[in-house]
């Protein structure tokens, strides 16, 4: 890495549509510098030509999700930023508003979910709504191809399709403890990693209906 590389800490926040990983340009603590995207391609570091705005210049970034349709969104304990031509800035300050964000993704609709760590919040283009709140430290959450989306929490692995949550743990063949992280493959299936092993969802395994119950 470069001088410039060297004075600040690069965390991995997120992929950008062409495949490039993006990451944060973390100032140290004692300089003035603002936060700064960089790419990766797997060979290069670049810098990524973008103005990141107040309060999230001097945020610890978690998470970056480019969308289909071209917008950025970029989020942290500040909040979540939303670059559509222009920033714009959902304070974590409550009332309605997201807090501090870990996660985001995009549904097959274009719908933004965020979460934090223990809420998820949706979108509609205007406003954020809350879909689910009481998650045990959520840690992992992806949407898959198909259109699900699954979440990984200290409790296991929550997913949601066709309008409902089934929780999935040890019960569903997982050894227990913490999902730290979840993925899908190429072929669609989907991966889920914790302290202790790797599992691989098997749909084909589980044809009983899921239990329901009212939260």
């Amino acid at each position: 890495m470069g001088s410039a590389q060297s004075a600040a800490r690069l965390k991995p926040i997120g992929l950008l549509r062409d495949g490039r990983v993006c990451c944060a340009t973390l100032p140290a603590s004692d300089s003035n510098q603002r936060n700064r995207l960089q790419t990766f391609d797997g060979a290069n570091f670049q810098a990524l030509p973008l103005f990141v705005p107040q309060p999230a210049a001097a945020a610890n970034l978690s998470c970056l999700l480019a969308t289909l349709s071209g917008d950025l969104w970029l989020g942290g304990d500040f909040g979540t930023a939303w670059l559509h031509g222009r920033w714009t800035l959902f304070p974590a300050s409550g009332g309605g508003t997201t807090e501090g964000i870990c996660h985001l993704v995009e549904l097959p609709t274009g719908q933004i979910w965020s979460a934090s760590r223990d809420k998820i919040w949706s979108f509609d283009g205007k406003n954020w709504s809350l879909v689910r709140a009481g998650f045990n430290h959520l840690n992992a959450m992806i949407c898959a191809r198909a259109g699900g989306v699954w979440v990984g929490d200290n409790s296991g692995v929550t997913r949601f399709i066709k309008s409902h949550w089934i929780e999935n743990g040890v019960e569903e063949g997982l050894a227990g403890g913490a999902i730290l992280a979840l993925c899908e493959d190429q072929r669609g299936s989907i991966w889920a990693a914790a302290g202790n092993g790797v599992a691989l969802y098997h749909p084909e395994a589980d044809s009983d209906p899921p239990r329901t119950f009212i939260t």
